[in-house]
């Protein structure tokens, strides 16, 4: 119930924790009272166990992150390894499972990955031409939003690879886009996410590079003459050149 005080508010919540997080309902409740009277980014104040708190506290943290309820985060969505659950996800395991936050950066890799497959799984004869055309058109899409900043990650987007797939999905149907997994592991697309986007990495660190070992040895025939100390062991030794430094 929640109770007046010099215009803040406590929130006393009887919670019992299931192993299955079964707090969503009694949370729901409280959040939308939270909403009414306007008091969304107050604390509220519960009396639970240290571990049982520390979920909620983490539960509280993705509603607000993601702008939906515990019910929805909780639900988790169609996962790909959660075919034979049947409870609802620990908030604390889906902080530890979820690696968007990180992996995100692998954006464009992935959907280069995703349409060399689909044009690989064209030659076998999973996809007609018309889904292939389908489901590249749809990949272009997912790119151009990424790269507009518009890209909208969901609650159950736990990492890249469902993150793309799941808005594809959205764009051409789940009934084509679903083929894009068809004998695909997601270890194979993080392996090869890495690879390539590590590859990418080097060729701008390796034009980094150059431009600095550039402009070193200009620096170093510009000013050749000039001398500075030389150090050993934090001690001045003997004069070296500032181009030999360099």
């Amino acid at each position: 119930m929640p109770c007046a005080h010099n215009n803040a508010c406590a929130f006393v919540i009887p919670i019992r924790w299931s192993c299955q997080g079964r707090v969503e309902a009694f949370f729901d409740l409280e959040l939308e009272k939270i909403q009414q009277i306007g008091l969304w980014g107050s604390k509220p104040v519960i009396h639970l166990p240290p571990i049982q708190m520390i979920r909620l506290r983490t539960l509280t943290r993705h509603c607000r992150a993601y702008h939906t309820t515990p019910s929805t985060l909780l639900a988790g969505g169609e996962r790909l390894w959660g075919g034979r659950f049947t409870g609802e996800t620990d908030p604390l395991m889906i902080q530890f499972n979820n690696s968007i936050d990180f992996d995100q950066r692998w954006c464009y890799v992935d959907i280069r990955g995703s349409k060399a497959y689909a044009k690989a799984t064209h030659r076998v004869g999973i996809l007609t031409n018309v889904e292939l055309n389908q489901m590249l058109e749809g990949l272009d899409v997912v790119e151009r939003e990424w790269q507009d900043g518009t890209f909208q990650i969901q609650p159950t987007d736990e990492d890249i690879h469902t993150a793309n797939e799941r808005r594809l999905s959205e764009i051409i149907g789940s009934d084509v886009a679903g083929k894009l997994h068809t004998g695909r592991s997601r270890n194979d697309q993080v392996a090869t996410d890495a690879r390539m986007w590590l590859r990418d990495e080097i060729e701008h660190l390796d034009h980094d590079l150059m431009s600095l070992i550039k402009v070193a040895t200009e620096r170093a025939l510009k000013e050749v003459d000039i001398i500075m100390p030389g150090y050993t062991h934090l001690q001045p030794a003997q004069p070296v050149r500032w181009s030999h430094w360099m």
